[in-house]
């Protein structure tokens, strides 16, 4: 059996360290470490403590959004 040939697409995406999306391309590891910047900080006002705290999330960049809709709700 021989081994698996590599795409002309595979060798093309790892040449470019580019997705077709323009996007860079990632190991898991630096994936992960990507997708860890994105946070949910939490407010809470000093003059008011009857309000609830104002949740907010970071903006996702460009590779973040991609990752989070691929990996579905």
């Amino acid at each position: 059996m021989e081994p698996a040939q590599t795409s002309e697409h595979a060798k093309a995406k790892k040449q470019k360290r580019t997705t077709e999306d323009g996007l860079p391309v990632h190991s898991f590891d630096t994936l992960i470490a990507e997708l860890g910047t994105q946070c949910r900080n939490q407010c809470r006002s000093r003059t008011d403590k009857i309000l609830s705290p104002l949740q907010k999330e970071t903006e996702k960049n460009p590779l973040q959004a991609k990752a989070f809709s691929l990996l579905g709700p």
